[in-house]
C-alpha cells in the first residue's frame, strides 16, 4: 500500500513519473556522509563522457500524529519548508527562500497540501514539500511528506548541497528519512542498442556491479544492481539495489540521455 501510495505523491509532484520511477522511494542513508551518493553519480557520468544537465533529490517520510485534515497538512508542510531557508553549515550561502506558493487538493482516498519555493544562488530550482494524507479500504489512513530540490546542473557544488539540505531536513523531521537523487544528462550522439549496453556496462564496472539486472529496447537500455561502494540500499524483491543508470536515444535531437539514480532513477526516462 505504501508503494502504492508514493506512486500517486510522485506523480503530483513530477508531473509524469514512470509507474516504476513512483515506486523507487530510495533508502535510508547512514552508511557515508551525505556527500557521497552525488560525488559517486557525478563521478559515473563523468566515467561515461556524458554531461550533466539536471538533478532531482527527494526524501519520503512518514509523519505520525498529524491530524489529516487540509489545515493541518498545510501548517506541517510549511514548517517543514521553513528549513529550506534555515542557515546551517550543509546549506551554505543559500539561506533565503524565495517565490514561496502553496497549493492544496482533494481528491479520492487523498488529501494533499504542496509548498514550492526557489532557491537564491539555483536558477530554475524548484524545492517543494508535500504533505498527504492516504486513506485507503481495509487500511489505517496515513500522512506522509515527500522533500524535494530539482534544479539545472550548474556546478556539483549546487548538487551536493541540495543532497545535503535535503538530508538534513529530512532528518529533522524523522530519524529514518528515505532519501534518493537522481542525475540527468547526455551524450551528444544517438548511440545504437549495442553502443547503450556497452556504456551502461563500463558504468556498472566502473561502480563495482556485479550481475547487473539489464532491461533494454528499441530506444531505451537500463541497468541496475548492487553496487560494492557503501551507497544507500533499496530492497527489490530478493534482493538489494542501491545504482541505476538508464541511456535513452533521441531520434529528434541526435542525442543520448544519461540518467544515473541511487538507489534508483526517480524520473521519467
Amino acid at each position: 500500500m505504501r508503494k502504492l501510495a508514493s506512486v500517486a505523491i510522485l506523480l503530483l509532484l513530477g508531473g509524469g513519473l514512470t509507474y516504476q520511477a513512483g515506486q523507487a522511494v530510495a533508502a535510508r542513508v547512514d552508511a557515508q556522509p551525505a556527500a557521497f551518493v552525488p560525488e559517486t553519480l557525478s563521478a559515473t557520468f563523468a566515467h561515461m563522457k556524458a554531461t550533466p544537465q539536471r538533478f532531482e533529490v527527494h526524501a519520503w517520510l512518514t509523519l505520525k500524529q498529524v491530524d489529516g485534515t487540509q489545515a493541518a497538512l498545510r501548517q506541517e508542510a510549511l514548517g517543514i519548508a521553513k528549513n529550506f531557508g534555515s542557515s546551517s553549515a550543509q546549506a551554505g550561502a543559500h539561506t533565503v527562500a524565495t517565490k514561496v506558493s502553496v497549493h492544496a487538493r482533494q481528491q479520492p482516498n487523498m488529501d494533499v497540501v504542496a509548498v514550492t519555493e526557489t532557491l537564491p544562488g539555483m536558477p530554475g530550482s524548484v524545492a517543494s514539500v508535500l504533505c498527504a494524507t492516504l486513506t485507503y479500504p481495509n487500511a489505517p489512513a496515513q500522512t506522509v511528506a515527500v522533500i524535494r530540490i530539482t534544479a539545472p546542473y550548474e556546478t556539483s557544488a549546487d548538487f551536493l548541497l541540495s543532497y545535503e539540505r535535503v538530508v538534513r531536513i529530512a532528518h529533522e523531521v524523522t530519524a529514518h528519512p528515505e532519501v534518493n537523487a537522481t542525475l540527468m544528462g547526455s551524450v551528444a550522439r544517438e548511440l545504437s542498442a549495442k553502443s547503450r549496453m556497452n556504456l551502461l556496462s563500463s558504468a556498472m564496472q566502473h561502480l563495482y556491479v556485479n550481475r547487473p539486472h539489464v532491461t533494454s529496447y528499441t530506444y531505451t537500455s537500463v541497468m541496475s544492481g548492487e553496487s560494492a561502494l557503501t551507497l544507500p540500499n533499496l530492497a527489490v524483491g530478493k534482493g538489494l539495489q542501491n545504482i541505476q543508470v538508464a541511456a535513452h536515444a533521441n531520434s529528434f535531437t541526435h542525442r543520448t540521455e544519461i540518467l544515473v539514480g541511487s538507489p534508483m532513477i526517480t524520473v521519467e526516462y
